[in-house]
């Protein structure tokens, strides 16, 4: 008799375990979040860090369903906000992006969860919205390639912005270094940079380190005209020609 009522107990209980576990995964929500141009960026939610080392994407699971604050720190400090609300358990996807000229945290997808016995749901249509006069495309560069994939103009100039909050030409020369060291670049990216700092010394230095990270190699000889003495345009052709 007794056996027979733990055997009872022992279904009950199992039932309402995996009836709690349904409600519990059914009230919380998957978000993941992807870096703008493979750029590394530390992640924190509410204020509160996700990852202590920067990385390009990341899944957090188990977040409440509500109102919450996301944030995106990328290189050079650039720190990015967004208000979002999740009204529905579900996943959703975010991505490091422009939108209307700034770098935004913007929602790409959502799959909202719905009961064990309902089937899942189609994913609305996604609008897409066209200019009514379309941007030509740049011309194709066919030249030799130093590096993949050159750092997109959007986030160069988020990094052009917080440059000028180092005030003194050594440091921000420093600080450029620090920022662009792993990072692809275009020649008129390096360009901009080198234009950054007035000393020719520091533009020198710039051109050092950096050299070696150019998606169009065949265009470093437009940096030349940046260097007014015969010696250091002199230095400035031997680094390119490396």
């Amino acid at each position: 008799m007794l056996s027979y009522i733990y055997s009872r107990m022992r279904i009950v209980l199992l039932a309402l375990s995996l009836l709690f576990s349904s409600l519990s995964s059914t009230s919380q929500v998957k978000v993941t979040i992807f870096g703008a141009d493979s750029l590394p960026f530390l992640f924190a939610i509410d204020q509160n860090a996700i990852n202590q080392v920067a990385c390009t994407e990341i899944t957090v699971p188990f977040q409440t369903i509500g109102k919450h604050i996301l944030q995106a720190t990328l290189p050079g400090n650039i720190v990015l906000q967004q208000n979002i609300t999740w009204k529905s358990p579900g996943t959703y996807v975010y991505e490091i992006k422009e939108v209307k000229g700034a770098l935004k945290i913007a929602l790409n997808s959502e799959s909202l969860l719905t009961a064990v016995s309902s089937p899942s749901p189609l994913p609305a249509p996604v609008p897409v919205v066209l200019d009514s006069l379309p941007t030509p495309a740049p011309p194709v560069y066919s030249g030799v390639i130093g590096c993949p994939e050159p750092l997109s103009d959007t986030v160069f100039d988020e990094l052009i912005k917080t440059s000028h909050a180092q005030s003194f030409e050594s440091r921000r020369t420093t600080w450029w270094i620090t920022q662009l060291s792993n990072q692809c670049l275009k020649v008129d990216q390096l360009n901009a940079v080198l234009s950054d700092v007035e000393l020719e010394e520091n533009r020198l230095q710039l051109l050092e380190n950096l050299v070696g990270n150019i998606y169009d190699r065949d265009h470093l000889t437009n940096l030349i005209p940046l260097f007014l003495l015969e010696k250091n345009k002199f230095k400035a052709q031997a680094m390119i020609s490396r």
